[in-house]
């Protein structure tokens, strides 16, 4: 005899209404990683507008169930949508109070300007305009100051300096694919992490998931990214709509990701490593900034070089960086390299306990890699403690 039950239905004869087995016991207030209140169940409601689904981004049939905002937003979820693992742990929190954040603010403002930020306790920081210098990483995010934003950068002697917008960032984050909310770590000095949304090595900052037995880490710009997500390739705005363990590779670099962001109009997809390369960047032998770009329907014939490595680049296949005023086309590795949120002159201990250390790859000379067997290209190299040298942490890994 079948021991699932699952099909079977509670009916009401009097109202014509149905509910299944497995969906009596449904929680009927739930906290979701994707919307900033809480939702509560709501029956079907034949006089209601249909409203599409904030996980699926599909319309909700008004003759069924549905999760809705209980502060009155417009924002609504399919029953199942919203009790998927990565949307809602399912805890039932009727009648339980709203919980409180204490003030997320990592930085004292000392007025004028001046900062006083936690991840840089023993001195001052103080606000500087129009601020570039390629040489210079922000602590936070570990990228460069390549283009002429605002940083708060340290009064005395250090080189300590944060992006404006990094120096800003809240204490704590609830990101859409995970539902505990994620603490920020604010130094990585000695090690580094794994993203889990890019799969890139950083040594900034960190959103981590302080739940024990949770592995959620994400690096600033990654944790960054929320629904609807404006790309400046891509004309319409971007959503996460497909189920927690599914693949689709990315529309620019072809990197299969988990749960990418897509659009659902078109069917563009954008993996989260394009989707947090910046913009514009300089590059030392143009005097313009290069912008980052891909073109989906390249012709065969339509030939692109990369000045650093003077190899072919396939625009329907990769995205690159160009000048179009000097027709400079790059290599989005050659010109960021494999490890752009790591920086020169890191040291960092693995977990084989081995020490690496990041070194500048300035000299005339490149080294050979030891795995790839090719000329070091890129403005980082990694050494060991027993003196092998590797182009990138990926080399190093295999």
């Amino acid at each position: 005899m079948d021991d699932d039950y699952s099909h079977l239905l509670y009916a009401c004869l009097l109202c014509d209404f149905f509910v299944h087995k497995r969906c009596i016991d449904l929680p009927y207030v739930i906290k979701v990683s994707r919307h900033n209140h809480r939702l509560a169940f709501t029956p079907s409601n034949p006089f209601k507008k249909s409203a599409d689904c904030g996980v699926c981004y599909q319309k909700i049939d008004i003759n069924y169930g549905e999760y809705s905002c209980v502060k009155g937003c417009v924002y609504a979820m399919h029953s199942r949508c919203a009790l998927r693992h990565d949307v809602s742990d399912g805890k039932e929190l009727e009648r339980e109070p709203e919980e409180t954040y204490e003030n997320t603010k990592l930085f004292e403002n000392k007025g004028d300007g001046v900062i006083l930020h936690q991840s840089h306790p023993c001195h001052l920081m103080k606000l500087e305009k129009q601020f570039h210098d390629e040489n210079k990483h922000c602590q936070a995010c570990m990228l460069p100051f390549y283009d002429d934003g605002n940083v708060y950068h340290c009064m005395q002697s250090c080189d300590f300096t944060l992006h404006e917008s990094c120096a800003y960032l809240p204490r704590m984050k609830q990101f859409m694919l995970h539902v505990h909310p994620l603490i920020l770590e604010l130094a990585y000095t000695t090690s580094c992490f794994m993203c889990r949304k890019c799969d890139r090595n950083s040594c900034g900052f960190a959103y981590v998931c302080p739940i024990e037995g949770c592995d959620w880490k994400l690096d600033t710009l990654c944790a960054s990214i929320c629904e609807p997500f404006n790309h400046y390739s891509h004309p319409h705005p971007l959503f996460i709509t497909c189920g927690e363990y599914t693949s689709i590779p990315c529309y620019i670099c072809r990197y299969r990701q988990e749960q990418p962001l897509d659009c659902v109009e078109c069917g563009f997809v954008l993996c989260f490593r394009c989707a947090t390369l910046p913009h514009k960047l300089r590059y030392k032998h143009d005097e313009h900034l290069l912008v980052f770009s891909y073109k989906e329907y390249a012709d065969d014939d339509e030939l692109y070089w990369c000045e650093i490595c003077e190899k072919d680049i396939f625009p329907h296949e990769e995205g690159l960086y160009a000048c179009n005023e000097c027709e400079v086309t790059l290599h989005v590795d050659c010109l960021l390299g494999r490890d752009p949120y790591m920086k020169s002159g890191q040291t960092v201990v693995t977990s084989d306990k081995e020490t690496i250390h990041y070194l500048p790859n300035t000299h005339p000379t490149r080294p050979i890699c030891k795995t790839c067997g090719r000329h070091c290209p890129y403005k980082i190299k990694i050494k060991t403690s027993g003196g092998d040298l590797f182009c990138s942490y990926t080399c190093y890994e295999e």
